[in-house]
């Protein structure tokens, strides 16, 4: 539908008497035609009035999982118009129709469709995107860590709104340049608190081990984890689209977490936990580095793959526990 139709349909959702009283000049009065002309340019004038204020769709403010504060990004204007769907099982207050800014928001948790993205305006829950739209947009925000975003959109009636989501590949970008150190654009970007590891992350001094690094292990992968992994690929030129992404011996850091787990590192960006049965043997030493506000520097590899859905994974090599050097 062009954009020049959803004018006129929110003006007329928004002015029915002045949608009635075009239609009456129409019929009442002859070269019908004339007046139909200037009917239409008269609601685009119209809704364009109606829009002042409104969030642009190049503007949209977007919560990650691995992200603790407020911070301005702009995506850009790649957007898709989405219908929102079955608002008619859910209570629309008339104080949201007219509303131009809709927060769309993951729903791992829906028992009927993993991939949902629910749709709310000032805390009201008022529909779902489609199935359809969800099975593709929702896999992406998962593995760049998105939780929900605020969209420019429109609530015409309680029965009809649309929601303007960021193409796939403009919020890949925008992440992947924040992922690289640039800085943002203008746009809201909300974020979890962090967890204090990831706070303390950049005070710490790497420590090498003075022994080989033989031991292979494979980290145990998490939403955050696949976000990191996204973003560092990325960052290097990655994608995964059309082939397999591999990077191999990247300078990664062990660190100690809140609860005492043991998450790996790179760039500041967490790609993955050592597994329970690993943590057991490297604990005391991480602590012991942790404790003076050190870690420990280890080679790691990482790869992602976008073909038949999004998968990605990280190792690390890890020398003998006692082959690491700990303050006394």
């Amino acid at each position: 539908m062009s954009k020049h139709t959803n004018a006129v349909r929110d003006f007329m959702v928004s002015h029915p008497w002045w949608c009635a009283l075009i239609v009456a000049v129409m019929v009442l009065i002859p070269k019908a035609g004339i007046w139909l002309a200037a009917g239409f340019w008269l609601a685009i004038i119209g809704n364009r009035v109606g829009r002042k204020g409104s969030l642009p769709a190049a503007k949209v403010a977007v919560k990650t999982a691995s992200l603790g504060s407020w911070t301005n990004y702009n995506v850009g204007d790649n957007v898709t118009r989405y219908d929102v769907f079955g608002m008619c099982y859910y209570t629309v207050p008339n104080s949201v129709i007219g509303s131009t800014v809709l927060c769309v928001e993951r729903e791992p948790q829906n028992s009927h469709d993993e991939n949902a993205l629910k749709v709310s305006v000032n805390g009201h829950h008022i529909g779902y995107v489609s199935v359809w739209a969800a099975a593709e947009i929702a896999p992406e925000w998962d593995a760049l860590g998105v939780t929900s975003m605020d969209v420019h959109g429109r609530v015409m009636s309680i029965l009809d709104a649309y929601v303007e989501v960021p193409t796939n590949d403009a919020l890949r970008a925008t992440l992947s340049r924040q992922g690289a150190g640039e800085s943002p654009h203008p746009m809201l970007l909300r974020g979890y608190p962090r967890p204090l590891s990831s706070v303390s992350a950049s005070t710490q001094l790497p420590v090498q081990p003075w022994g080989p690094c033989i031991r292979n292990y494979k980290l145990v992968a998490i939403k955050k984890s696949k976000a990191g992994i996204t973003r560092v690929c990325l960052s290097c030129g990655h994608d995964g689209k059309r082939e397999k992404a591999r990077l191999d011996d990247l300078d990664a850091q062990v660190r100690l977490t809140v609860n005492h787990k043991l998450a790996v590192f790179i760039d500041g960006m967490q790609i993955g936990i050592v597994p329970d049965e690993v943590r057991e043997s490297y604990l005391k030493v991480i602590e012991a580095l942790h404790a003076s506000d050190r870690c420990l520097s280890v080679p790691a590899s990482i790869w992602m793959t976008r073909q038949h859905g999004f998968r990605a994974g990280a190792s690390i090599k890890l020398p003998l526990p006692d082959e690491v050097a700990t303050p006394v």
